[in-house]
């Protein structure tokens, strides 16, 4: 997200720590963000969708959603 300092650092820092290519990134007020569930969704939200392109999507939200990433890098993450 370019219009949050904080945001945009961790997504750089994700993108550069996701060696293996897990995690593509959109912007909450995005037009991909505006077609799910529960949208628009405040700002201070993170939203991390697994399963997007194969059609069984699951949705993690705030905490839970880092840890899963956390699980997902691997590492000593």
């Amino acid at each position: 997200d370019g219009e949050c300092a904080l945001c945009n650092r961790s997504v750089r820092f994700l993108i550069e720590a996701d060696k293996r290519g897990h995690f593509f990134y959109a912007p909450l007020q995005g037009e991909t963000a505006s077609h799910l569930e529960g949208a628009p969704f405040p700002l201070d939200t993170l939203i991390l969708i697994e399963g997007f392109q194969t059609g069984s999507t699951r949705i993690w939200k705030y905490g839970r959603g880092v840890l899963r990433i956390c699980w997902r890098l691997g590492g000593w993450y």
